[in-house]
């Protein structure tokens, strides 16, 4: 039993490659879906944080609350101009995935048992459900796998050209990726090493274009965005004085009258 107690502190962490996607692309998908190219909307439908954010702000039956548009990522978005399809289990809007991997992430900050996956090494082939639904309505097993496997599925640059704020970020620490069971696992391993944006709703601005249709801009966490507005306004340039221009030597023939100044 001993050298099973520490078969897992030997093992290694195996961590996701996953693609970088600039902050720009993301700009692109803070919007409706377009459903007359095939766009799909979010997964999660009239409960999209897109549409429940403007609530909270402005009421119900506001103008500006709307359901996001699938986020795809850039080779998945290839693939859908190509022509060949989008994937087949629809996805959640950029901003609903980033509040579920920040909920997820708090939720294994907070409870060392937490677990993503299954363990690396299984004890045994199989479990009891204890209080999860009834046999005439089983829990959709897939269903829930298929969510925990959006954890996470790119990461942002930070400090640099068309990224985000460091503070923008989920703060993983040294205590979580030691203490904690998940970190130790494929999916959420990843955040140990790879820059995640985390979900804060004061990071959006809803506005709306010149047809009326409503979206939302990023705003005080783009690493370009020297206003903080979200905007990509920039502050005027700093006005000089300039020096008055050099004086023009008087020419002796030239009658006083007519000297230039």
């Amino acid at each position: 039993m001993q050298l099973v107690a520490h078969m897992f502190d030997k093992a290694s962490v195996r961590v996701n490659n996953v693609p970088i996607v600039p902050k720009s692309y993301d700009d692109t998908y803070l919007r409706p879906a377009q459903e007359r190219i095939g766009e799909r909307a979010c997964v999660c439908g009239d409960a999209c944080i897109c549409m429940l954010m403007a609530k909270w702000r402005y009421g119900p039956g506001n103008a500006l609350g709307f359901v996001g548009t699938e986020f795809l990522l850039p080779a998945e978005r290839q693939t859908f101009l190509e022509g060949k399809g989008l994937p087949p289990r629809r996805k959640k809007c950029l901003v609903c995935t980033r509040y579920f991997q920040s909920w997820i992430y708090w939720k294994a900050r907070t409870d060392n048992n937490f677990k993503v996956t299954g363990a690396p090494i299984g004890m045994q082939a199989f479990g009891n459900p204890v209080a999860i639904g009834t046999l005439a309505t089983p829990p959709d097993l897939d269903a829930l796998g298929a969510l925990m496997a959006e954890l996470p599925v790119n990461a942002s640059p930070v400090s640099s050209t068309d990224g985000y704020l460091p503070e923008a970020m989920l703060f993983v620490d040294e205590e979580f990726a030691t203490s904690s069971r998940a970190a130790r696992e494929p999916a959420m391993a990843t955040l140990a090493w790879k820059p995640v944006v985390r979900f804060r709703s004061r990071h959006y601005r809803y506005l709306q274009g010149t047809d009326g249709a409503p979206h939302l801009v990023q705003v005080g966490i783009g690493a370009d965005d020297a206003t903080g507005t979200g905007l990509g306004f920039r502050p005027p340039a700093g006005g000089t004085v300039a020096p008055p221009p050099a004086s023009t030597p008087c020419d002796p023939s030239v009658p006083t009258g007519t000297r230039p100044a």
